[in-house]
């Protein structure tokens, strides 16, 4: 599903960008979206790759809020060159070497179906091959079998553009008050989006992009609301929904444990015998979400804090705390707390640096105590730079809105971050760390370390 961009950043998608990368770069590597490498991409065929890299440029840049892309990345002997994100939609997204330089959002590609060919024959193809189903003419085959299972009272109001153009809060709206206007209460809406989110015999892995219509739908009631009516579930379609909408969620924080675990023992079993239709993968990663093994730390190892996100990335580690990105969090685990030091909403290598905790946002370098205070760079910024680092530090800690959307800096904040100014000269990029843990335990949302 595709959505604007909540948080515009970076350059208007340009083909030259995509294509001064490639000329650089003497190799290629495949990774996953968590950036695990999955397969050298061999051999190293520049011209034909820039060739099927083009994308339909002046189109509005947009957000895929649910895909896990690829990363293509471009590599030569000095390092990344850049990193391609294609999705399965036929979407590339471009980011250079230097994190601030990306595009604003992703752009179509001219034609999918050659860059998924050209990936193929290049080692990919275990993991691109699958998209062929939702590209071309095969694409328009499943979105029309999946549009023969919507919802009665939505058939007046569904616009088939939603499927592969820009998704419209307005749109998300007028579907959500066409279901009410046809039911009674929320409960019964959740049911019957749970329904349309299970339909059909397609494995988990053969459902397209498009479908996240229905996951966006869902998330306007909120976690909670959701699992609360699991209970109450009436047909099989709605217990594969229900599946579905856990395993979306992944490894789950505790914040959201807790509405799960309160799910009587019988629904759990019904969900879990539902998921079987989503394939044997999905059942089981199901399985072991809902029937989740103990956490077991063995006697020489100390748990130094706990993650609310399970998934602790940039991990830097010193005697006695660990330091990460968690979330959208800079946090820092020690003696089995947790402390947020600041919000970082776009990812960045971290290092200790004399004794201070270092990241970029933007192209401001920060500069913090392990406990979080802010340090001056060099060139020392001034009084009313530190002020407005704090202020706008303190506006992301604020409480969410209702609508369960980010809070973003207000006006005042906003109007400070122009003192930001880049902070002496650029650090190395990744920033180098040489204080590494002998070993990191991350298994359900606990991490500890043992000294060496």
């Amino acid at each position: 599903m595709r959505t604007h961009n909540p948080y515009p950043h970076g350059v208007p998608p340009q083909n030259s960008h995509v294509s001064d990368a490639i000329g650089q770069a003497t190799r290629a590597v495949l990774l996953d979206h968590r950036g695990d490498v999955l397969a050298p991409l061999s051999p190293w065929d520049p011209a034909s790759l820039a060739a099927r890299s083009t994308i339909v440029e002046g189109a509005p840049p947009f957000d895929l809020p649910y895909e896990q892309p690829l990363h293509l990345q471009l590599e030569n002997d000095s390092g990344r060159v850049a990193t391609l994100r294609v999705a399965r939609t036929g979407s590339l997204h471009f980011q250079g070497a230097d994190p601030t330089r990306l595009w604003s959002g992703y752009s179509d590609l001219e034609d999918p179906l050659a860059l998924v060919d050209w990936l193929s024959a290049h080692g990919a193809g275990p993991w691109v091959d699958p998209w062929r189903q939702w590209l071309g003419e095969h694409g328009v085959e499943a979105r029309a079998a999946w549009r023969a299972h919507l919802p009665d009272s939505l058939r007046s109001v569904w616009d088939p553009k939603a499927e592969t153009s820009i998704v419209s809060d307005a749109f998300l709206q007028s579907v959500l008050s066409a279901l009410r206007a046809a039911t009674h209460g929320d409960s019964v809406v959740i049911r019957v989006l749970l329904g349309w989110y299970g339909a059909g015999d397609l494995p988990l892995a053969a459902r397209g992009a498009h479908e996240d219509v229905v996951r966006a739908l869902l998330a306007r009631f909120g976690f909670d609301a959701v699992v609360a009516v699991f209970p109450d579930l009436q047909s099989t379609a709605e217990q594969v929904g229900a599946a579905r909408y856990l395993l979306n969620a992944g490894p789950l924080p505790p914040i959201l444990r807790t509405a799960v675990d309160r799910l009587p023992e019988s629904v759990r079993r019904d969900l879990v015998l539902a998921a079987g239709r989503l394939g044997e993968s999905a059942q089981a990663r199901l399985r072991a979400g809902l029937y989740p093994a103990p956490l077991l730390i063995a006697a020489s190892v100390r748990e130094v804090g706990r993650s609310n996100t399970v998934h602790l990335r940039r991990v830097i580690c010193t005697e006695t705390a660990l330091f990460a990105l968690d979330g959208t969090e800079v946090v820092r685990l020690e003696d089995g707390q947790r402390t947020a030091l600041s919000m970082l909403l776009r990812e960045s290598p971290m290092a200790l640096v004399d004794g201070a905790l270092v990241w970029r946002t933007g192209a401001v370098i920060q500069r913090r105590t392990p406990a979080g205070e802010v340090l001056p760079t060099a060139p020392a910024p001034t009084a009313e730079d530190v002020q407005a680092a704090e202020a706008i530090t303190e506006s992301w800690k604020a409480t969410p809105t209702p609508t369960g959307k980010p809070s973003s800096p207000q006006p005042k904040s906003a109007k400070r971050s122009k003192h930001f100014t880049p902070s002496g000269p650029p650090l190395p990029s990744p920033f180098a760390c040489k204080t590494r843990p002998s070993w990191i335990r991350q298994a359900s949302w606990s991490c500890a370390i043992s000294p060496a």
